[in-house]
């Protein structure tokens, strides 16, 4: 029996996500150059693929060169769209084949207004932004896309600015926020330094501290290990050390930088200004072992020891048998803080939509996440495991499934409230079970290793159309 899935991985330095092939034949591949209408090669120009026989979508972001490459690609008949804002959508059609498993398809784009149904990010600004401009100078891996496999594996390279390796997501193709894996050889530490963005921590692996120096205040230590979640405090000079002498030490980092710099055009001036936020922190005794419950899911709390073993609670409203805790860390504004949730074995959130850009991080098991602007049948199926980053642009709908034998818990990192506190207003866009697309049963059933009994009552009163 062939069976066919969905492969999230990196090639040269650009995310890609397509439908996997598993059985006797070769898989196939799509690669090619994009060009604007002078004949110039187009950066971050998004391809999205289509599997005519089974619907299965996937994406590519091209490079600096305007190439693209989609490997591993299950045999058959694709249609191929481009999306860059202040171009027409440009298709081709093209069938892989056996013994023509591999395939060059060039496209030019036309000057022209885009079309936004053929998109599965966000179009990438026309004019280039102060954020834009620093990103083409990075020296280390740039990577666009929805999700990243595995950050705890991902390759990293030498980062003059930080003394240490780092590789960087652009996940969403927004200008808000950004995240970034990076790692402390053994024993080593990272350049000090401070900003005026707010950065939310994981660490993936290893143990050491981060000492905090507030002007004319005592050195503080946040002591760290793997699954340690906190913030930097605003504008905090701060280093990051490795205690471990025989083994590497590595962090997600998730941030609001895009923003900040966007609002400041210069990063000498994010990184450069001496002003304490003493509102925010200032030295103080209880500064990590801060924990206070506002009610319910609402915690507040600097530092967070282990994700794994937090006490989460009830959240039915997200999901059947759903729980989770809201932490607001650091005293950020912006960033908010980090909301974990667990989804039990053989169930699944409802799919809903918020104001909120949001990155999630998968600190247990295994599923995938549906991810759709305003039509379903033009949505991405993102697979997921522990080690997994997947990003969510604002106002789309997104579904989390977990399809193992155990429960799956995962971190939000989003911008909170901040944006409506701005004025901008959103309806946040819940659909209960019983709205739901059939789709999204049949694909659970043919996905998952586990079928929970609610599940399947909620699947007969949604058919039976009983309370």
């Amino acid at each position: 029996m062939v069976k066919r899935g969905f492969l999230c991985s990196l090639v040269a330095g650009l995310l890609f996500c397509a439908p996997v092939l598993q059985g006797q034949n070769r898989p196939g591949t799509i690669s090619g150059l994009v060009r604007d209408e002078s004949g110039s090669p187009r950066q971050g120009v998004t391809l999205t693929i289509t599997h005519k026989d089974t619907g299965t979508k996937g994406a590519a972001v091209t490079d600096n060169q305007g190439r693209y490459q989609i490997p591993n690609l299950a045999l058959g008949d694709y249609e191929i769209e481009t999306a860059l804002s202040g171009f027409r959508v440009a298709r081709r059609e093209q069938s892989l084949r056996v013994g023509k498993e591999k395939a060059e398809v060039d496209l030019t784009l036309e000057a022209g207004e885009g079309n936004r149904s053929g998109r599965i990010m966000p179009e990438a600004p026309n004019d280039k932004t102060p954020y834009d401009e620093w990103l083409e100078k990075l020296e280390i891996p740039v990577s666009q896309g929805l999700a990243v496999e595995d950050t705890r594996k991902i390759e990293v390279k030498p980062w003059k600015e930080t003394g240490g390796l780092g590789a960087y997501f652009r996940l969403s193709g927004t200008q808000f926020l950004d995240a970034r894996v990076e790692e402390l050889p053994p024993g080593a530490s990272l350049k000090g330094h401070r900003h005026l963005h707010e950065e939310n921590i994981y660490i993936l692996e290893g143990k050491g501290y981060t000492m905090l120096q507030q002007e004319s205040r005592r050195p503080q230590k946040i002591e760290w290990q793997r699954d340690t979640a906190f913030s930097i405090p605003l504008n905090v000079f701060h280093q990051h050390v490795n205690t471990d002498a025989k083994n590497p030490a590595r962090f997600l980092a998730l941030t609001n930088f895009p923003f900040t710099l966007n609002t400041f055009g210069n990063p000498q001036f994010v990184g450069g200004v001496e002003y304490a936020f003493r509102d925010r922190y200032d030295a103080e005794e209880n500064f990590t072992k801060l924990s206070t419950n506002q009610g319910g899911r609402e915690q507040i709390m600097n530092v967070i020891p282990n994700v794994k073993q937090s006490v989460l609670y009830q959240y039915e409203s997200r999901g059947v048998g759903a729980t989770a805790m809201n932490v607001r860390l650091g005293g950020n504004q912006v960033l908010g803080g980090a909301g974990i949730s667990e989804i039990p074995a053989g169930r699944y959130h409802r799919a809903h939509a918020h104001l909120n850009e949001a990155f999630i991080y998968i600190t247990e098991g295994e599923g995938y996440s549906l991810i759709w602007e305003d039509d379903f049948k033009k949505r991405t199926k993102v697979d997921w495991k522990e080690g997994s980053l997947v990003g969510v642009p604002k106002y789309w709908y997104h579904q989390h499934f977990n399809i193992g034998e155990k429960p799956a818990r995962f971190v939000r990192y989003t911008t909170s409230g901040y944006l409506s506190r701005l004025g901008t207003n959103f309806q946040t866009g819940d659909v209960p079970y019983e709205e739901e697309n059939p789709e999204v049963e049949k694909l659970f059933r043919a996905s998952s290793r586990v079928i929970d009994p609610v599940m399947e009552e909620i699947w007969k009163k949604k058919k039976t159309g009983s309370n």
